[in-house]
């Protein structure tokens, strides 16, 4: 059963898991819920993370999603965290996991451009 939710070729149970953090970013997302949905990624990244990188690359929306909300939770920040420092990739996924690495970095500077006038950046 564990492995079925990387051999669905639909990816249903990972497109539900990734859709907790599809909402706006003003949208402010249960803590808690983000606790345990950091929990569950993280587990992934450890056990599967050729498994994890590749349907992160199939889907590059992720990762606006997960910087969406890098201000508001610190379990989103653990994530990204998580992903740019992933070990045990191997082949073809370390260029998937470099260009996921570039869209995090990307999408964290527009953050910084887009919040540059805001007062809680410079609290």
């Amino acid at each position: 059963m564990v492995e079925s939710i990387f051999e669905d070729p639909e990816k249903k149970l990972l497109c539900a898991l990734f859709s907790f953090i599809d909402l706006p970013e003003e949208v402010q997302l249960n803590s808690t819920l983000c606790g345990y949905f950091n929990k569950i990624l993280s587990y992934w990244i450890l056990k599967k993370p050729q498994q994890i990188i590749e349907y992160m690359h199939e889907n590059l929306q992720i990762i606006s999603f997960l910087t969406d909300h890098v201000y508001l939770n610190s379990s989103m920040n653990d994530i990204v965290i998580r992903v740019c420092c992933v070990q045990g990739i191997v082949g073809e996924n370390i260029e998937k996991l470099n260009e996921i690495r570039q869209n995090i970095l990307h999408c964290l500077m527009n953050k910084l451009e887009h919040h540059q006038d805001d007062d809680f950046m410079t609290e």
